[in-house]
């Protein structure tokens, strides 16, 4: 038999074929005027309250009170209605990581309501010293958990934000270790005897990121300035639709505004380029004539560092 709960809260009705259908009227449909309904399927009945608790928030359908929710049913409704479009892909994939991996075991089935600095603590202190986890990790795993909570107070479900009252201090920094002028030179002298040798180089005197590298178009540079722009990063991420591939292949902006900058070419490195340009163009030219049979009257590739229509020759080589 289905659990009605009215039409302002939602319900949940068991269906024929053994799943449970969840209910909730979400204000109103302003094309037609009539009540705006959604419809959801869980396998369990308490995969079931647990949607429709997420989807009451989600569509701000009737307030629930602090002390029916749980950690971590809060702060699944915030990663999946209340985070996605501000934050980057990058930053949302953490982020679920840290709710899934770490609070969710520990945390979640804990109250809302009950979360203290005290136990934050506590929790922290375990990761750090019976895990492992670096400073660094636990300090990004409080600033997720606080931003998930001061929408909680913001909304008015928690008086204040438990995350706000810690201080979590981050290790000192590890002594970067750089390589010598000889160790250079050799690195240099064996990049020439590697089909993507000109990556290692161009590396070496730019000091670019591998994402930043991976993005670079031919349109990032500049020949006649001699200046190689970065504007983008690439990276292999984890999807975030579940449905789909495990991960893709993601160009977003990079994180911060002094990343995005100018950086002056030496003549070698402009040499290298305008060489490795010409190898990537006839390469392209004698795959497209094998698989089509044609001779083209030119083929202009996108991405600097690609084989074909994306750069997944560098992505292997480098695990990304």
């Amino acid at each position: 038999m289905g659990h009605n709960r009215g039409m302002r809260q939602g319900s949940i009705k068991k269906r024929t074929d053994g799943r449970y259908e969840i209910r909730v009227t979400a204000g109103l449909d302003f094309k037609t005027g009539l009540p705006h309904r959604i419809s959801k399927y869980a396998r369990t009945r308490t995969e079931a309250s647990h949607l429709l608790k997420q989807l009451l928030y989600a569509y701000d359908v009737e307030n629930l009170k602090a002390e029916d929710i749980t950690l971590y049913e809060w702060l699944h409704c915030w990663l999946e209605s209340l985070l996605p479009n501000k934050v980057k892909q990058s930053t949302f994939i953490s982020y679920r990581g840290y709710v899934e991996n770490h609070f969710k075991p520990a945390l979640g089935k804990q109250l809302l309501r009950n979360i203290t600095p005290q136990i934050l603590r506590s929790f922290y202190r375990y990761k750090r010293e019976q895990e492992g986890l670096s400073a660094k990790t636990v300090i990004n795993m409080n600033l997720c958990l606080h931003r998930a909570l001061e929408q909680a107070v913001q909304e008015r479900i928690i008086p204040n934000n438990p995350a706000s009252k810690l201080n979590l201090k981050n290790d000192s920094k590890p002594e970067i270790q750089v390589f010598s002028r000889s160790q250079q030179e050799a690195l240099i002298r064996a990049s020439y005897g590697h089909r993507y040798g000109v990556f290692i180089r161009l590396t070496l005197v730019t000091g670019l990121r591998i994402g930043e590298l991976l993005a670079l178009t031919w349109d990032d540079i500049d020949i006649k300035e001699k200046m190689l722009t970065v504007r983008h990063t690439l990276n292999r991420l984890q999807s975030v639709n579940s449905t789909g591939p495990k991960t893709e292949i993601v160009i977003s902006t990079p994180k911060t505004k002094n990343s995005c900058r100018n950086i002056p070419l030496i003549d070698p490195a402009l040499n290298d380029l305008l060489a490795w340009r010409i190898r990537q163009q006839e390469y392209l030219l004698l795959r497209h004539a094998m698989i089509s049979g044609q001779s083209p009257n030119g083929i202009c590739p996108l991405f600097i560092f690609q084989n074909d229509k994306k750069p997944q020759g560098l992505l292997r080589l480098f695990a990304l």
